[in-house]
């Protein structure tokens, strides 16, 4: 069995990449991520020159952050309802 900390925090299952799991708090897997719609209900939009991209996202109707990186992302469930990502960091330490 898996522990908690390498699991989805949406869906519980198994994380894909369980070696980001100590640096970002709450990781979401591919699958649930794959759900994610911005407040408008649209698909989010990612800029990967830039390293930006939509936040918060959805999945399932929980709010989630992203956190953009060369030319990527990782997506994190914020159970705390947090109003920023730098927000969403300071409270999930």
């Amino acid at each position: 069995m898996a522990e908690k900390n390498n699991l989805c925090s949406i869906c519980g299952e198994a994380l894909e990449d369980p070696e980001f799991t100590p640096i970002y708090p709450n990781f979401i897997c591919r699958a649930c991520d794959e759900k994610a719609v911005t407040f408008q209900g649209k698909p989010p939009s990612h800029f990967s020159d830039a390293d930006d991209g939509d936040n918060p996202v959805y999945i399932d109707g929980q709010k989630c952050w992203r956190r953009y990186r060369f030319g990527g992302y990782i997506t994190m469930l914020d159970d705390l309802d947090c109003q920023t990502l730098d927000e969403f960091y300071a409270r999930h330490k």
